[in-house]
C-alpha cells in the first residue's frame, strides 16, 4: 500500500463547466494509478468554505476547511497516499459564485500551487442543457425564452461566459495553472485529451481505461432541442456571449471549429 502521508488537501481541481462532461472526465482520471479522485462524492464544492456540499452530509460546516475527519468521509474514502488528489465541482465556475463567495480567494489561500482542469463546451448547447437539467427538476416552466429571464437561466448564461468564468481565477493563478479541455473534442478523441489532462496535472504516463464511455452524456441534449438556439436567445444576451466567446479565443490563442458561431 502507498504511503498515505501526503494531500490531504487537493492538488487539482476539475472546475467546470456545468453540463459539460466533467463527471466522465472525473472517473477517466480516476482510473489512473496515481491519481485519487474524490469519493464518495465527486462534486464536493471543498473550496467554497461553509457553502461545500460536504456539510449536507453531516459535516460541521464551520470546521469544513480543517476537518480531516470530515475531508476523509466526503472526499478521501479508500485514499492510499496517491500523489494527485483531484476534486471536480462544477459549482466553481456557475453563475457568479467565484467572485461572490471569493472562491479563488479561499483556493489561493490553502493552496498556491493548485492545478486546474477546464472543461468546456459549446455555449449555447450548455444553455439549453441546463434549461432541460432544470425542466426536469421542476424549477422552470417548458419555455425556453421564460428560462432565460428567470434567474437561473441568468445564471446559466453567466456559466456559459467561460472568459469571464476564469478571470476570476487568473487573478490569483498564472495562466500555466490551467488546462482548458473542449468537451467535443473530448468525445471525439478521449485519450488524446485524457493524456493531456494527464500531463497537465504531472501526472506520469500510465495505461489509459480500456474505454472512456460518455458517462454524463444524458440523451435529453438531442430531445427537445429547438432547431436553432441563437433564434430563440435574445440579441443582448448573444452578444456578451459572443464578446465573452472572443476573449476566450484569443486568451487561447485558437477558435474552436467544433462550435457553432454565436
Amino acid at each position: 500500500m502507498k504511503p498515505a502521508s501526503r494531500a490531504l488537501l487537493p492538488t487539482f481541481v476539475v472546475m467546470g463547466a456545468q453540463k459539460s462532461g466533467t463527471t466522465s472526465l472525473h472517473k477517466a482520471l480516476a482510473a489512473h494509478s496515481d491519481v485519487f479522485m474524490s469519493h464518495p462524492l465527486k462534486e464536493p464544492g471543498f473550496f467554497m468554505g461553509p457553502r461545500g456540499r460536504h456539510s449536507v452530509l453531516g459535516g460541521t460546516p464551520s470546521a469544513s476547511l480543517r476537518n480531516r475527519a470530515l475531508l476523509r468521509q466526503s472526499m478521501l474514502r479508500g485514499y492510499s497516499g496517491e500523489r494527485h488528489f483531484g476534486e471536480s465541482s462544477t459549482y466553481y465556475t456557475m453563475g457568479g459564485r467565484a467572485e461572490r463567495w471569493r472562491i479563488p480567494q479561499r483556493m489561493h489561500r490553502l493552496n498556491r500551487n493548485l492545478r486546474f482542469i477546464y472543461v468546456l463546451r459549446d455555449p449555447l448547447g450548455r444553455i439549453h442543457s441546463n434549461y432541460l437539467h432544470a425542466r426536469r427538476r421542476g424549477s422552470v416552466g417548458p419555455g425556453f425564452t421564460e428560462f432565460l429571464a428567470h434567474p437561473e437561466g441568468k445564471s446559466a448564461v453567466l456559466t456559459s461566459c467561460y472568459f469571464r468564468q476564469l478571470r476570476s481565477y487568473l487573478r490569483f493563478f498564472p495562466p500555466e495553472r490551467f488546462h482548458i479541455v473542449i468537451m467535443e473534442e473530448l468525445l471525439e478523441d478521449p485519450d488524446a485529451e485524457l493524456q493531456k489532462a494527464l500531463a497537465h496535472i504531472g501526472a506520469p504516463e500510465d495505461a489509459l481505461p480500456a474505454d472512456f464511455p460518455a458517462l454524463n452524456v444524458a440523451s435529453n441534449r438531442k430531445a427537445e432541442r429547438p432547431k436553432e438556439e441563437r433564434e430563440v436567445i435574445p440579441e443582448p444576451i448573444l452578444q456578451t456571449l459572443r464578446e465573452d466567446a472572443q476573449k476566450l479565443y484569443q486568451w487561447l490563442g485558437r477558435r474552436i471549429p467544433a462550435w457553432r458561431p454565436i
